[in-house]
């Protein structure tokens, strides 16, 4: 095989599996931004209703 054969190849190789990893990483880090923030503790505060209730118990013995 000669070297333009060789480098033709490695490059449609490298195209398909950057093409490939491409995907999966958009994919992956869709996933990531809609998920982590979340655990993380940065998306929304979840009000427990009986944390509520145990701050207005407080605000009126403190009133």
């Amino acid at each position: 095989m000669d070297l333009w054969t060789d480098d033709f190849k490695w490059f449609v190789w490298f195209l398909i599996r950057s093409a490939i990893y491409g995907y999966i990483l958009y994919h992956a880090f869709c996933f990531l931004r809609r998920k982590v923030p979340g655990v993380l503790g940065y998306g929304p505060i979840r009000k427990y209703p009986n944390m509520r209730k145990l701050r207005r118990v407080f605000a009126e013995r403190l009133f």
